[in-house]
């Protein structure tokens, strides 16, 4: 519960914008949730395995998706890009087998599993494969999640008053001092870095 309401909290900063990116790519809007519970909606989480951002990227699908990964910059971190680069995923996956609980499955579990349940049982019935518990687990808890977040004081959450994400671009032409960039903004630096959590350096 206590995780839950962070997530609700951050989901009032950022849904918007993540939802206005959906809308544009074409995809569910409800698909914000999936971001809440692979990295409860941190675009700095990072998995054991290795995957990061708030969509939870690894690097192999990141870099089938243009989102680059340096020493200066990681764009799995990135708002936008990594939101549109799952949005063209999940298109992809949805174009193959034509079921959101099936794209999520992938998602989390690897389209080549999915793939072989579908082939093995001959329908696209999710609730019947036979995947692993982390998987079996994951489209259940994104119902769960759309429907708290759908109506949070329902069950008994409260509603957060968060300021929506608003941000301008400044294009740099050289390597730029994240502290300069906040001075001549008359921001701080914290909310610079906060902004543009795929800058590593």
């Amino acid at each position: 519960r206590r995780h839950f309401q962070l997530w609700l909290n951050r989901s009032a900063v950022v849904g918007p914008m993540v939802e206005a990116i959906l809308d544009e790519e074409g995809v569910p809007r409800e698909l914000l949730y999936l971001s809440m519970i692979e990295s409860g909606l941190n675009p700095k989480a990072r998995s054991n395995v290795g995957a990061v951002g708030a969509w939870q990227f690894m690097p192999g699908t990141a870099r089938g998706f243009a989102l680059t990964m340096s020493w200066w910059v990681d764009l799995r971190r990135d708002w936008e890009k990594s939101t549109r680069a799952a949005c063209r995923y999940m298109t992809r996956l949805h174009d193959e087998f034509g079921d959101w609980s099936l794209v999520r499955a992938a998602y989390n579990g690897g389209e080549g599993r999915v793939r072989r349940q579908l082939r093995d049982n001959g329908h696209d019935n999710f609730w019947d494969y036979r995947l692993p518990r982390q998987t079996l687990d994951y489209v259940p808890k994104f119902i769960a999640a759309a429907r708290i977040g759908s109506d949070p004081t329902a069950y008994g959450f409260s509603v957060p008053e968060g300021d929506p994400l608003s941000l301008e671009k400044l294009v740099v032409h050289d390597a730029t001092d994240l502290a300069l960039v906040a001075r001549c903004a008359g921001v701080s630096e914290r909310a610079v870095y906060d902004l543009n959590p795929a800058l590593l350096r």
